[in-house]
């Protein structure tokens, strides 16, 4: 019986220094894969940054990463999920990334432009009209404020389509006054074709 226990201690402690010894190295890897997953967005290849997002999140969870990191990665797989077309995956990612930090309000908003693309307007104006409020708390109309003024441009689209014309009045001028105050400016990311790059039906 002792034998026995010393056994699993002695287990515990290897499995403990080995996970403690490859933490550098899943950190090396997820820093490596989310450089790979921007390359191919700017290349316009969603569904390779995607997987490099999934090994990132992957390896993000073996480093036993806080949630900020893991919110971020999932936010980043989510908005690559719905540029391929997989719908369910993307909101189950981008929901996770915004239970992980409520701090990042831009996930409620691609939740919106997910929900927009899919033309199920009340519940993208219902995630813009959650998000909005929030993402203004994180000044994000000064840290990015093209790419704050892209998301009102969806948010102005849903609330056109919906029949709320003064509405969307309103919102349009708030991104042309963003715009027009950082011109030059480009967005931090790029905005996912959400349900563009469907793949090709199998024969």
């Amino acid at each position: 019986m002792k034998k026995s226990l010393i056994t699993l201690v002695f287990a515990a402690v290897l499995t403990s220094a080995c996970a403690t010894f490859d933490t550098p190295t899943f950190q090396n890897n997820y820093s490596l894969y989310n450089r790979e997953g921007l390359k191919a967005e700017k290349d316009g290849n969603w569904d390779a940054a995607a997987k490099r997002y999934f090994l990132a999140l992957q390896n993000s969870q073996w480093a036993n990463e806080g949630k900020g990191v893991r919110a971020d990665f999932n936010y980043k797989l989510g908005r690559a999920l719905g540029a391929t077309c997989q719908f369910e995956k993307s909101e189950q990612s981008l929901n996770e990334a915004y239970s992980l930090n409520s701090r990042l309000p831009q996930a409620l908003a691609e939740l919106g432009r997910l929900n927009l693309a899919q033309n199920k307007l009340p519940d993208a104006l219902s995630l813009f009209e959650r998000a909005i409020p929030e993402m203004d708390k994180t000044q994000i109309n000064a840290s990015d404020p093209i790419g704050y003024a892209d998301i009102l441009d969806d948010y102005k689209t849903a609330l056109m389509k919906s029949g709320k014309a003064s509405e969307a009045s309103s919102i349009a001028a708030k991104a042309d006054a963003l715009r027009a105050a950082n011109a030059g400016k480009a967005p931090s990311m790029l905005k996912p074709p959400y349900g563009a790059q469907c793949p090709a039906p199998k024969s």
